[in-house]
């Protein structure tokens, strides 16, 4: 009997596509917080107006939408911010990367969230409802590409308003879609945008080599290094590049780390990818 749920997964497996997808728990939540959702966003005739993307263009959660007062304390103790929050990184977790930048800058506020935080929250649950089946497929790519591994990553600069820190964001694929899809923070401040898509290709490689070396102890070794698509032009030459410029010397580690990996153990490869193409766009900002 073929595999057809794993921890509210829903597997579909045909004549070499595997799609995995979470529409059951998806739909789940979204009835489980369907009053909230009336209560806040329904039209004049009772019905609810979904979202196009799972945050609004533009819209920055920052410390300063926190409560201020003991009386908004009190009236958003008695909102389920947390229980929310975590049931969406539930789906962040799993096969909704669209969602992962959204629900991360909730739960950056899960000690102590505003009435801001929690209808981006909601809204969040909005998007949901356009498409609570999308799937995740992975397809058989023939002898050749069969479980060849590639990545993309990118960096959002100074994208955090309380800290000034930078976002990275970083996508491997594998048989046609993701194997890993990972974001977050850098943990120091960057100077410029180079700096920040540096850290981006830094974490993109340490990402990578064990992927690498899992396929390996399975008995699928890469026999080419992997190829990490980056959008930033002077993160790329900077890659390739032997010596470090007045304006990198400061990138001491991730610049050597990159560069190692690429010029001297081989295992990755550094090239152009435009931002329109790049899919690691989406885990370093909001998706619009």
């Amino acid at each position: 009997e073929p595999l057809r749920w794993f921890l509210a997964n829903r597997v579909k497996i045909s004549r070499g596509i595997v799609s995995i997808d979470q529409e059951q728990y998806c739909l789940y939540i979204i009835d489980k917080f369907h009053t909230h959702l009336v209560r806040y966003y329904s039209n004049a005739n009772g019905s609810l107006k979904t979202k196009t993307t799972p945050m609004r263009p533009g819209l920055v959660l920052s410390k300063e939408q926190c409560p201020k007062n003991d009386a908004e304390r009190a009236e958003m103790a008695r909102l389920p911010y947390a229980q929310l929050v975590g049931c969406l990184m539930y789906l962040a977790n799993g096969t909704r990367v669209d969602i992962i930048v959204a629900t991360s800058n909730c739960a950056r506020f899960m000690a102590n969230p505003g009435m801001q935080h929690w209808l981006c929250a909601l809204e969040i649950l909005l998007y949901l409802m356009n498409n609570p089946g999308r799937c995740v497929t992975y397809r058989d790519m023939g002898p050749e590409r069969n479980l060849l591994v590639s990545a993309e990553c990118d960096a959002s600069f100074a994208d955090n308003p309380d800290t000034a820190h930078s976002r990275y964001g970083v996508v491997i694929y594998m048989q046609g879609a993701f194997a890993v899809a990972k974001q977050g923070w850098m943990k120091n401040v960057r100077l410029n945008t180079m700096d920040a898509e540096t850290g981006a290709l830094a974490q993109a490689t340490m990402q990578v080599l064990p992927v690498r070396r899992y396929l390996e102890d399975w008995g699928f070794p890469q026999q080419d290094p992997t190829h990490i698509g980056e959008d930033n032009n002077a993160a790329l030459i900077c890659s390739h590049s032997w010596v470090a410029t007045k304006r990198a010397r400061h990138i001491h580690v991730d610049h050597h780390f990159v560069r190692e990996h690429q010029l001297e153990s081989k295992n990755i490869w550094v090239h152009r990818v435009p931002s329109a193409e790049n899919s690691s766009d989406m885990l370093s900002k909001n998706v619009t």
